[in-house]
């Protein structure tokens, strides 16, 4: 995971784990948009792909199809865009172990070249 940034001075080898699966599970439901709400808190802000401010977990079910039938549809299909920076997640630990609390996820680059 390139670009992952965690100041592990207070981390345990085991929190750091944890944060670092949760940061990979995250990127790999891009392509499985279903499992993105469980993997954030309740109250999670997240600036999604078209550039929405979605806020807590549950509309983030319907935030993909929400993101195609705006203007996102007329353009590059977002499956295909190639980001150019790493996506910004802030985690906090929960009961239920450690969540997104904060996401950017906005793509900075156009089309891949393969799209």
């Amino acid at each position: 995971m390139t670009g992952t940034t965690i100041d592990g001075s207070d981390l345990s080898a085991a929190d750091e784990e944890a944060v670092r699966d949760l940061i990979a599970r995250a990127d790999a439901a891009r392509a499985e948009p279903a499992a993105l709400p469980a993997l954030h808190a309740p109250g999670a802000v997240v600036v999604d792909l078209a550039v929405r401010r979605v806020l807590g977990r549950d509309p983030l079910a319907v935030a993909p199809e929400e993101a195609m039938a705006s203007p996102l549809r007329d353009g590059a299909d977002p499956r295909a865009l190639r980001c150019t920076g790493a996506p910004t997640h802030v985690v906090a630990r929960s009961e239920q172990g450690w969540r997104i609390v904060l996401a950017q996820t906005t793509p900075l680059a156009g089309p891949s070249a393969t799209g």
